[in-house]
């Protein structure tokens, strides 16, 4: 009786290991599966039709080596930044782009204060910068391009000491960067790389009150012209501006943005 428990038990167990191993192999397939899916997914860029303000971003871009972007709120300068790197990246202009943007604090809460490690803190900052890729791509296509560096996502404090080469660096928001936060990733550009630097001076939200470093930045490579625009005097920088009436989120924040900028 006891040697027939023993067996019954021992090909229990057997049983069960053999169940572990087809229930790995198989999530193991299926992972696989969708990861070459994902790897041969394209990029979803036919949507986006870009206006005549964000036309000159395009070009800019194309033709400077930098391009800084005074962009109102709604303007979808981030989106076009993104919409013209993929179409770069897709083309082999660059091995990656680098998207930048600072988890500046907009509100009343603490982010030092909140508990969990850097990774759990940043969370909802990851999710906020990879919503417009979502856009472009997959989860699945985007989580691919990320283990393979075809698109990496970083503040400005785990960049510090980095050079970026062959890469579309898109600096995001970078209202809420001190000047010498700007220099320090303005500096990390290397060899076969080019720069978008994105901001917008009527955005000051931030609950601590630095410096802007894009208008800081933006004043050392413009002047105002006749009709009182400002125009780039460096030959490899570029500099646009997008308006308010160019707000394509609603007419409310359309006016929104108008009453703060008059």
């Amino acid at each position: 009786m006891n040697q027939e428990r023993h067996v019954n038990r021992k090909g229990k167990r057997n049983k069960a290991k053999v169940d572990r191993h087809e229930s790995r192999a198989k999530q193991g397939t299926e992972l696989v599966m969708s990861e070459r899916a994902a790897a041969s997914e394209n990029y979803k860029l036919d949507w986006f039709k870009p206006t005549e303000g964000q036309k000159e971003i395009i070009h800019s871009m194309c033709v400077n080596e930098l391009t800084a972007v005074q962009g109102s709120s709604g303007t979808g300068k981030s989106t076009t930044a993104i919409w013209q790197g993929l179409n770069d990246l897709k083309r082999g202009c660059y091995k990656r782009i680098v998207f930048i943007k600072t988890p500046s604090q907009v509100g009343d809460d603490d982010l030092g204060a909140l508990k969990g490690t850097a990774d759990e803190k940043l969370f909802m900052h990851w999710v906020a910068m990879k919503s417009i890729f979502h856009t472009f791509m997959s989860k699945g296509k985007l989580e691919m391009e990320e283990k393979a560096e075809r698109i990496v996502f970083t503040i400005p404090n785990f960049i510090a000491g980095q050079t970026l080469d062959d890469s579309l660096i898109i600096i995001d928001e970078s209202q809420f960067l001190s000047p010498q936060t700007v220099k320090l990733l303005l500096e990390r550009c290397g060899k076969g790389s080019r720069v978008c630097l994105l901001g917008d001076k009527f955005q000051q939200y931030s609950t601590k009150k630095r410096k802007d470093g894009f208008s800081d930045f933006v004043n050392k490579i413009t002047i105002e012209d006749e009709e009182g625009e400002l125009i780039s005097t460096e030959p490899t920088m570029g500099f646009v501006r997008l308006y308010a009436d160019e707000n394509m989120r609603s007419a409310l924040s359309r006016r929104i943005v108008e009453l703060y900028e008059e």
